[in-house]
């Protein structure tokens, strides 16, 4: 019997693409609780596949040890925590070796366990996290300075998409900045995309989603398939959704598995993954956590005075 050969299902950039590829470093900053520990270590999966995902950071480490070592590997961006002796997490994105530097304070954070927890069927991602996320900046439109340079920051953080060439099997994840004008607050989450055939009855769904012979239902308790497909009377909350005619979409490319055809009509939906954070823009600053002030949320009130209102612990 020949063996089988195991398919390669991620191909690796080559030397000149790996170089434009934007990596980064996510790591705490000082002393935090543990909470904010698991949050770090959240975003590091967030980030994959480039970002050193089991970075080790020691409390005496400084910014410029990150900086020395960055420059070898090619790692362009930084995404640190820290937390403030009155309890307040701020995260900073620099851009390395220069900056500038976007200051968020966290105003809520929610990690992956807590989203999981109250999912019915929470997902643990696998292959998924072995392509980078689709990013989608809502109400990021204004031209105010400050605002036109957090949104490349936040784009810079990942690979550009050619729209052209990408290809549908390796969108796998998407992550949602949503600003809200009224409050200055971002909301960000973690989805997963998950793409089901449309209009097939869900006993149906179990046999020919799975590409997996080994998750293939057993049929040895029924006498006719029929019987199984009948089991289950009236829509479950999965079967409404897909019920919904404008969650569909038609495939331009075949996916990995196969079932999934271009011709057929297919619902697309979206598992959040976590984490959650909820951030706020305090301040811009020209280097790497340092130099001139570009932005500040409290210029206007106090312009000679931006740190105190900030109660950051350098």
């Amino acid at each position: 019997m020949p063996r089988r050969r195991k398919k390669r299902t991620h191909v690796k950039p080559n030397e000149e693409e790996e170089e434009k590829v934007p990596k980064s470093f996510v790591f705490r900053k000082g002393k935090t609780i543990r909470s904010v520990g698991e949050l770090t270590k959240d975003m590091r999966l967030v980030m994959r596949p480039y970002t050193a995902t089991n970075l080790k950071e020691k409390k005496s480490n400084s910014l410029k040890d990150f900086i020395n070592v960055s420059g070898p590997l090619n790692v362009k961006n930084f995404l640190m925590f820290s937390q403030t002796q009155s309890g307040n997490v701020y995260m900073r994105i620099t851009k390395s070796p220069q900056g500038p530097t976007l200051v968020f304070k966290v105003i809520k954070y929610c990690l992956t366990k807590n989203v999981k927890a109250i999912q019915r069927m929470p997902h643990s991602p696998a292959n998924e996290l072995n392509f980078p996320p689709l990013v989608v900046l809502n109400n990021f439109g204004s031209k105010d300075d400050h605002m036109v340079l957090m949104s490349k920051m936040i784009q810079g953080l990942f690979p550009p998409i050619n729209i052209a060439s990408v290809e549908l099997s390796q969108c796998k994840r998407v992550l949602l900045f949503d600003y809200n004008k009224e409050t200055e607050e971002i909301e960000f989450r973690h989805y997963l995309i998950n793409i089901a055939p449309y209009g097939v009855n869900k006993s149906i769904k179990k046999i020919i989603s799975n590409k997996n012979s080994s998750k293939i239902p057993n049929l040895a308790s029924y006498e006719d398939i029929a019987d199984f497909i009948q089991q289950q009377k009236g829509l479950t909350e999965s079967d409404q959704e897909d019920a919904i005619k404008e969650s569909t979409v038609q495939l331009t490319q075949n996916l990995i598995n196969k079932q999934k055809n271009i011709s057929q009509q297919n619902s697309v939906k979206l598992k959040e993954l976590g984490p959650r954070l909820q951030l706020k823009l305090y301040k811009i600053q020209e280097g790497a956590c340092e130099g001139e002030t570009l932005y500040s949320l409290f210029k206007e009130d106090q312009p000679k005075n931006n740190n105190n209102n900030e109660e950051e612990e350098e």
